[in-house]
């Protein structure tokens, strides 16, 4: 049975029952940036035998509060972890993972995702269907749609676009307590090792005895909005007026988290 995991902000309880006994897994809080392989990370827990104890989307949640045992929970979210989540990722008392990718990757990913010339896997997916028939209606082809998308306003309904979280994110990103789990750590040589290895030791988890076979599970689920799993396909995917238009809105993203200008 799952502890209770969720906390109401001011919670006293969850202040002051803070302390972690030898052995005992601290909650985890994976801080995701939309578009960039957030079902990879999800599967990657699960097949370590943790549970995802809630998701927040794009509902206006309470943030919530870490409990003092995960017991193999994390909470998967796009909202920026908490107060209370960062004091107690310093302490060691609760972890975070931050799921990051090549800003333009992502900016090709949000543009297949609202391309609505382009099928979606799920007929669940209403709301992005209503996005997508407004897309529509008020851009004449794909190559407009993406200029829009560089704008945080055009995603009217959505506090968590990934231009808002990456510029909130550099002093997350550059915590030392905090893990980074790069898209592009998927698709590397040796990915068993650099990925699901490097998981394992910062959650305290018990390492899987063949990390690569692992992997290939979590690769071989299916996204459940079929994007290609291709690390550089924006490189042949954006149009050079896409990418011009990207590099002088966000080009400092690029360059903030790592990624080469070439």
């Amino acid at each position: 049975m799952l502890p209770r995991f969720l906390r109401q902000l001011g919670s006293a309880e969850a202040q002051d029952n803070c302390s972690l006994a030898s052995g005992e897994i601290a909650a985890c809080y994976v801080f995701t940036i939309k578009k960039s392989g957030t079902h990879l990370l999800r599967n990657l827990l699960v097949q370590l035998g943790m549970s995802c104890i809630d998701r927040l989307d794009y509902t206006d949640p309470q943030i919530i509060e870490p409990a003092p045992r995960g017991q193999g929970g994390f909470v998967l979210s796009h909202q920026f972890p908490s107060r209370r989540w960062r004091a107690r990722c310093q302490t060691e008392e609760a972890k975070i993972i931050m799921n990051l990718r090549d800003p333009r990757a992502v900016f090709l990913s949000l543009l297949d995702f609202y391309d609505w010339s382009r099928p979606l896997s799920s007929s669940g997916m209403h709301t992005v269907e209503f996005r997508r028939a407004a897309c529509r209606a008020a851009f004449k082809n794909r190559e407009d749609l993406g200029i829009a998308l560089l704008e945080d306003e055009v995603i009217d309904d959505d506090p968590f676009t990934p231009w808002a979280n990456l510029r909130r994110s550099r002093t997350l990103f550059h915590h030392p307590s905090v893990l980074k789990v790069r898209y592009e750590d998927f698709f590397q040589k040796d990915a068993g090792e650099s990925v699901v290895l490097r998981v394992c030791r910062y959650l305290g988890q018990e390492e899987p005895e063949d990390s690569e076979n692992l992997l290939r599970d979590v690769l071989a689920a299916p996204s459940p909005t079929k994007n290609v799993s291709a690390p550089d396909r924006w490189r042949t995917h954006l149009s050079s007026r896409l990418l011009a238009a990207f590099m002088e809105r966000h080009g400092e993203l690029v360059r903030d988290y790592g990624y080469p200008i070439d």
